[in-house]
């Protein structure tokens, strides 16, 4: 089993679909899709190419300078450091919190300053961080908080999903996230005034090119191919392979790549922010009309693996928060302490990707 989920479930008349939407300006699909995602997350979306052109946009649309000051989580993707260090601005590191994994809210208040401007609250994998004590802090300084929503969807605490906390919301949609379009994201919020200020930014943007639109879509029927348990294998093969020749004949990725460099710089092969492209946006929609099927079967694989951990005696590595009342967890991935992590690592790389 493999970190990504290929699209097997995709028919050949669907295919043809996506093929005729290449290169297609963002239109009808993607307003469907902003329309239904607002509808499940209870929030005003606004999509972009990637979360991270999402997070710019907040970025822009709230005037941050250079001299201010974002909290990120230390454990967070480098996409977002960049978006900050585009801006000018100074990302700021919070610590995670070892029962969530998420945002600490005690590291969060330990490290705003009077230059801090946003606090970006990171649930991880499914489970909600400590977002109402963070909820509180940041009322409390009177600070912007964004929810980083981008590897959870439809956990709740207190009957409340995530998301809905603060003032704005990230989520992602590319090929390791709950909903796998390949690209894409949402800002999402309550903020009239902001919601028509990133709708602003999102006419301004530009399109992803044609060239790297091909990529993507021909990287989508390799995984749709490969990315499942029986050629998963041959899978990491090829795409090694791939990044091989890639290098070497410095060919077009599928990926948005060029503004995820350790050194920040503007991005030279795709516009930076994007809209997102019209055939993402139509299989963001078919991956969204399943997602009611996809949580039930994720939250009922995350109940079996805590039975057999508890057989196997180990309940107490397993996160209390997924027993806990009042938290409702729709795992991306899932989480728990081995005590012989070592041994069972060796042993799980027989049938897990665990690479990343």
């Amino acid at each position: 089993y493999g970190f990504i989920q290929g699209h097997a479930h995709i028919s050949k008349k669907e295919i043809d679909k996506i093929t005729s939407l290449i290169g297609v300006s963002s239109g009808f699909y993607t307003k469907e899709f902003e329309y239904e995602f607002t509808r499940l997350i209870g929030l005003k979306s606004v999509s972009f190419a990637a979360g991270r052109m999402g997070f710019y946009a907040i970025l822009k649309v709230l005037d941050i300078k250079p001299d201010d000051e974002v909290i990120l989580t230390g454990f967070t993707c480098s996409v977002m450091v960049i978006a900050v260090f585009l801006v000018g601005a100074s990302p700021i590191y919070a610590d995670i919190s070892k029962d969530t994994l998420g945002t600490s809210a005690q590291s969060v208040e330990k490290n705003i300053s009077s230059r801090t401007k946003i606090i970006v609250a990171q649930h991880s994998f499914g489970i909600p961080c400590e977002i109402e004590r963070i909820c509180e802090i940041s009322k409390k300084y009177n600070i912007f908080l964004l929810e980083d929503c981008a590897l959870a969807l439809d956990s709740s605490v207190n009957g409340k999903k995530v998301g809905l906390f603060g003032n704005a919301s990230l989520f992602s949609f590319d090929h390791t996230k709950p909903i796998n379009a390949m690209m894409g994201g949402a800002i999402c919020t309550k903020d009239n005034d902001l919601y028509l200020k990133l709708k602003e930014v999102q006419n301004k943007s530009g399109k992803i090119p044609l060239k790297k639109q091909t990529a993507l879509f021909n990287r989508f029927l390799l995984e749709r191919k490969y990315c499942n348990p029986k050629r998963y294998g041959l899978f990491q093969i090829i795409d090694y392979m791939q990044a091989i020749y890639g290098r070497v004949f410095n060919r077009e990725g599928a990926f948005l790549m060029s503004d995820s460099d350790s050194s920040p710089r503007v991005c030279n092969d795709y516009p930076y922010p994007s809209k997102m492209p019209e055939f993402i946006s139509f299989l963001a929609l078919n991956e969204l009309k399943r997602w009611p099927d996809i949580k039930k079967k994720r939250q009922d694989a995350m109940y079996r693996y805590i039975d057999k951990l508890s057989e196997l005696g180990y309940s107490s590595k397993v996160s209390e928060l997924y027993c806990k009342d009042g938290i409702d967890i729709v795992p991306l991935r899932f989480v728990f302490t081995h005590p012989d992590g070592l041994e069972l690592r060796c042993k799980m790389k027989k049938f897990l990707n665990i690479d990343w």
